[in-house]
């Protein structure tokens, strides 16, 4: 299986505006799961600068952007994604 690539915006808007706790997020994942993801911050993914994606904060999971992310949104994705997996749908 291939794991799933998690990149947390750390920009200024997107920490101010709640990444900064999806940095310690892996905390809160079931340990099963963290062996099959890949965490990354990035320094700025320049969406915020064009408001046809949507809203800070921004975090890409496996290349997806997800505006306005929370954790429980970007766990949910990650769950739903490692779901797929294991169904041999990824």
């Amino acid at each position: 299986m291939k794991k799933i690539k998690v990149t947390i915006c750390t920009g200024t808007a997107c920490y101010v505006l709640g990444n900064s706790q999806l940095l310690v997020m892996k905390d809160d994942l079931k340990p099963e799961l963290l062996k099959w993801i890949d965490f990354e911050g990035s320094n700025c993914l320049k969406y915020c600068k064009d408001a046809s994606f949507g809203k800070a904060p921004f975090v890409l999971i496996n290349g997806k952007l997800m505006a306005q992310a929370t954790g429980p949104k970007v766990k949910d994705e990650i769950e739903r994604l490692y779901l797929d997996m294991l169904d041999g749908g990824e």
